[in-house]
């Protein structure tokens, strides 16, 4: 038997969760209070062992655009990230991790990018860092875009892309020398644009529970993706309100010997007097943002410099065929060309997945392999 959707909906936000604790609902709140309202929120609790299924479930009844899954194994980051998105439905997907905030205006901007540029792939935000309490800790950064970097200047959380571009790139992969957000940026970017909003529209936490997840998974990772992981680790605890610790000691030629010294300088500064370090270092952040707001206004929808280069020509379908042309409709219903008694049907997507688990939310119930509606 097989499952009838209700109308595919335009936009899907996604949050994948594993033991969300005290940020979750400031985490869920900041979506579904966004000035863009039509969308449906699924989210896909990875086996938690605290509190946070029921309090889905509380916030499932009391908004019916949320969409809840349960898994009843722990499938990891990567496999759960892929879940969330194929348990969703739309045709944009805009991803939200479960300790970070969104700002209201975030997913009508995103929205409005995508849909009046259709060569653009992905589009984040800038952001600012907030810690446990929620206090402001780490300023807006505009001068990351000026940069010519291999690593996208944007939050994973704060990505909004196009479901054809994940298909089309496989999705989310478990990589060696990168973490799965920047190795599906990369390839995205092959697809289409990757471009970032000027504005602060995202407010990324630093917390102790994020500042071990880069290297506490106990995982088989190359020395690159090591060291990435390390000085991302490094960032967290500062930011958070810790102190750092020292660097590996210095190897390897002489341009990573004298970035390992800058390391090892700041690693003992921010060992010996955390305060300080954060305050010389948000001062630097406002000087380099205000010298790079000179060139960046906030209307700017600005390219990622160093990703690579598109190999879809502009103006084809992402993810599609040679010759076929997006259509986007304007912001309405998307056509998937699978309609049956009114209804649409939901084509090429996995939801064997969500069957295997617990989903409560608005429309069909599906059950080992079945649908009930």
């Amino acid at each position: 038997m097989s499952a009838l959707l209700p109308p595919q909906p335009w936009l899907s936000v996604v949050m994948p969760v594993r033991n969300a604790g005290p940020y979750l609902d400031a985490a869920v709140a900041s979506i579904v209070n966004q000035t863009f309202t039509e969308f449906e929120f699924v989210i896909v609790d990875d086996a938690s062992t605290d509190g946070t299924w029921p309090a889905l479930e509380a916030w499932a009844a009391r908004d019916p655009r949320i969409v809840i899954v349960r898994n009843p194994t722990r499938l990891g980051m990567v496999g759960n990230a892929n879940a969330a998105v194929r348990c969703s439905r739309g045709v944009l997907v805009a991803r939200m991790d479960g300790d970070d905030v969104s700002a209201p205006e975030r997913l009508g901007r995103q929205v409005d990018v995508l849909q009046s540029r259709p060569e653009v792939a992905v589009v984040g935000s800038l952001f600012i860092g907030i810690d446990g309490a929620g206090r402001a800790v780490r300023p807006r950064d505009r001068w990351r875009l000026l940069q010519h970097s291999p690593f996208h200047p944007f939050p994973h959380g704060s990505a909004m892309f196009r479901r054809d571009a994940f298909e089309a790139v496989g999705g989310y992969r478990d990589v060696d020398d990168l973490p799965e957000d920047a190795d599906l940026f990369r390839r995205l970017a092959q697809h289409g644009t990757v471009v970032t909003l000027p504005d602060a529209l995202y407010a990324y936490r630093y917390h102790a529970g994020n500042a071990t997840t880069a290297l506490g998974n106990g995982a088989s990772v190359s020395r690159p993706r090591v060291r990435t992981d390390r000085m991302a680790s490094q960032a967290v605890r500062l930011w958070a309100g810790g102190a750092p610790t020292l660097p590996d000691q210095p190897s390897g030629q002489a341009a990573q010997m004298r970035w390992t010294v800058r390391r090892l300088v700041y690693a003992t500064w921010g060992r010996t007097h955390p305060p300080s370090l954060r305050t010389a270092l948000r001062a630097w952040i406002m000087w380099r943002d205000a010298v790079a707001s000179l060139a960046v206004r906030s209307a700017d929808v600005v390219p990622w410099r160093g990703a690579p280069l598109p190999r879809v020509p502009a103006g084809q379908v992402v993810g599609a065929e040679p010759g076929e042309q997006r259509d986007d409709g304007g912001g309405g219903e998307h056509d998937t060309g699978h309609e049956r008694d009114g209804q649409r049907r939901h084509p090429g997507r996995d939801h064997g997945h969500c069957r295997a688990g617990e989903r409560r939310g608005p429309g069909p119930t599906e059950e080992a392999g079945h649908a009930r509606v």
